[in-house]
């Protein structure tokens, strides 16, 4: 004997999510910021993406250095697409180039501020991402990461 279940309905929110999970990242206005003096992309990139699953957000932060990019001083920091929700702390995994020595660093990446607008780089050594941490940055350097948090 066949046994048949009442489908749950479908709400337009679980349709938007899935759609969601089906597009391209967005981009959005990524910002590179530090509490001293400020860095300044120059011809480098900048690049902010973002992927919204229901409140779960995921943001990707690319910053590849071009031969006018100045470091500033202080500890980096770069924004978020979003403000996470209060208590959440975002995280992620970020990794850092260093063409000119031909070494790559591991760190990550962790909210600041609670609600948080920006992440800070933490790098494997247990120090903050600055203009000569973990390395002195220069053209062609790289950083990247993704970090994931909750929205309201």
């Amino acid at each position: 004997m066949a046994v048949f279940r009442t489908l749950q309905r479908l709400r337009v929110a679980d349709l938007i999510d899935l759609q969601r999970l089906t597009e391209a990242w967005e981009t959005y206005d990524l910002e590179w910021t530090s509490d001293g003096v400020a860095p300044v992309i120059g011809n480098g990139v900048l690049t902010g993406k973002k992927l919204t699953v229901g409140k779960t957000v995921y943001n990707y932060i690319d910053a590849a250095m071009g031969s006018t990019t100045t470091f500033g001083s202080g500890t980096y920091f770069f924004s978020l697409s979003q403000t996470a929700k209060s208590g959440q702390l975002p995280i992620g995994a970020m990794y850092m180039a260093d063409f000119s020595a031909g070494t790559n660093k591991s760190g990550i990446l962790a909210g600041f501020g609670s609600p948080s607008t920006d992440v800070i780089g933490v790098s494997s050594a247990d120090t903050t991402i600055a203009a000569t941490v973990p390395h002195t940055w220069a053209v062609s350097d790289r950083l990247a990461g993704i970090v994931m948090f909750e929205v309201t």
